[in-house]
C-alpha cells in the first residue's frame, strides 16, 4: 500500500508509487491511497495490479510545477505485460500514461488532462486495451496508438469507451511516425465519445485494418478521418455537428469500407472522398479507389450528403445509403469516368430526398434512383 503522506493509511508502506513498484513480484497488487504524487512511474516487470483506492480525481500522478522541466511521461509501462494502472489523475506531463513495447497491458478509469504530448500513447505495443478513461486538454492527441518501428509492431490494440475531448490535435488517432512502413494493423476504436477537438478521429499514414465502430463523434473540427490506409471498416458510428464533414476519405485511402453510420448535421459534407488533401505526406500519391460507402444515412448537412470531390477519386462503389434533406446535393460527383452518370465511380440504388428542391438531389443523373 502506498500513502503519499501516511494520513489515510498509516499502515502503508511507502510514500511513493515508484518505491511500491520496485519492491513488488508478479502478481502483486499496488494500492493507492488519496494524495498527490509527485513522481514518474517507469513499470518495467509484469503481471502487477496498481489501482488507485479512492474517488474519481482523488489519487493524482503530478509533474513538478514550472521552472521544472516536463517529465516525458506520468506512468510508463516499458517492454512489460499483464499490467493495470486503473483509478488515476494524471497531469502535466509530456505523455501521461505511455504503454511501449509489450503488450496485454490494460489502463482503466484513469483521467488525464494538461500533457504536453498526449494524454494516453500506445507505442510499439499490441494487445492492450485502453478503456473507460477520459483524455482532455492535452496539446497532442487525447489518446494516440503509433509505431516508431519497421515491423509490425502496435496492433490489435483495443481503445473502447473512453471519452476525449478538447485536446490540440485529435480525440483518437492511429498513425505510423515516418518514415515507417506497414508498421499498425488491425487495432479497434471502439465506443467512444470524442468531441471539441480539432479532429474526432483520425486514421492515417499505413495504419491498415483498423475498426472504428460505434463510436460517437460531435462539434469536432472535422469528425472521422481515414487517410493512406486500407482495410479500414468504419461502421455504426454517428458523426455530427462537426464544423467541416463527418467522414471523410482521403489521400490514398483504398479498399476501406463506410457502412451503416449515422451522419447529421455538419457544416459542410456528410461523406466526402477527396484524393489530395495536403500537405500530402512524401510518396502518397493520392488517389482515393476501391472503397465501398454504403448503408449510410447523410441527413441535413450544410453542403452534401455524399461527395466526390475530385476525379482522382474513381472506381468507388457507393451503393444503398439514405440521403436526405441536405443543403446543395444529397449525391454529388465531381469525376469523370465511364460508370454512373459519366463519373469514375458506381452509385448504386442510392434514395434521396429533397421534396423542397425536387430535381436537386443529384448534381449527375443516376446518383439517386428513387422508388
Amino acid at each position: 500500500m502506498v500513502d503519499n503522506d501516511f494520513a489515510d493509511c498509516p499502515q502503508a508502506e511507502t510514500n511513493s508509487i515508484q518505491a511500491a513498484v520496485v519492491a513488488a513480484g508478479p502478481g502483486d497488487k499496488i494500492l493507492v491511497c488519496p494524495g498527490v504524487y509527485l513522481e514518474t512511474v517507469v513499470v518495467n516487470k509484469p503481471d502487477l495490479r496498481i489501482e488507485a483506492q479512492a474517488a474519481p480525481g482523488e489519487v493524482e500522478l503530478q509533474a513538478p510545477a514550472p521552472p521544472a522541466p516536463v517529465p516525458p511521461f506520468g506512468f510508463h509501462l516499458l517492454n512489460t505485460t499483464l499490467v493495470l494502472v486503473q483509478g488515476f489523475t494524471v497531469h502535466g506531463f509530456g505523455d501521461a500514461i505511455r504503454i511501449e513495447g509489450g503488450g496485454g497491458n490494460t489502463l482503466r478509469k484513469n483521467i488525464t488532462r494538461a500533457t504536453t504530448a498526449a494524454g494516453i500513447r500506445v507505442i510499439n505495443s499490441s494487445a492492450n486495451v485502453v478503456e473507460q478513461n477520459i483524455s482532455f486538454e492535452s496539446q497532442g492527441a487525447g489518446i494516440t496508438v503509433t509505431s516508431s518501428v519497421t515491423v509490425a509492431a502496435t496492433s490489435n490494440n483495443i481503445i473502447r469507451h473512453n471519452e476525449t475531448y478538447s485536446n490540440g490535435q485529435a480525440g483518437l488517432q492511429i498513425l505510423t511516425l515516418p518514415p515507417v512502413v506497414g508498421a499498425l494493423s488491425g487495432n479497434v476504436l471502439f465506443g467512444n465519445d470524442s468531441y471539441k477537438n480539432p479532429i474526432g478521429i483520425r486514421n492515417v499514414q499505413l495504419a491498415h485494418g483498423s475498426v472504428i465502430e460505434n463510436n460517437r463523434v460531435f462539434e469536432n473540427g472535422r469528425g472521422i478521418v481515414v487517410g493512406n490506409s486500407t482495410g479500414v471498416t468504419v461502421r455504426n458510428n454517428r458523426s455530427e455537428r462537426n464544423n467541416e464533414f463527418g467522414i471523410r476519405l482521403q489521400n490514398s485511402a483504398a479498399n476501406n469500407l463506410v457502412e451503416q453510420n449515422e451522419v447529421f448535421e455538419n457544416e459542410q459534407d456528410g461523406i466526402r472522398l477527396e484524393s489530395s488533401v495536403g500537405p500530402i505526406p512524401p510518396g502518397v500519391p493520392g488517389p482515393v479507389v476501391g472503397n465501398t460507402v454504403q448503408l449510410n444515412v447523410a441527413r441535413r448537412n450544410g453542403r452534401d450528403g455524399i461527395r466526390v470531390f475530385d476525379s482522382l477519386a474513381a472506381e468507388n462503389v457507393i451503393e444503398r445509403n439514405v440521403l436526405l434533406e441536405n443543403v446543395e446535393h444529397d449525391a454529388h460527383d465531381d469525376s469523370i469516368g465511364p460508370h454512373t452518370g459519366g463519373t469514375a465511380n458506381h452509385w448504386i440504388n442510392n434514395r434521396c430526398g429533397r421534396e423542397d428542391q425536387p430535381g436537386q438531389d443529384e448534381n449527375r443523373p443516376g446518383l439517386c434512383e428513387n422508388d
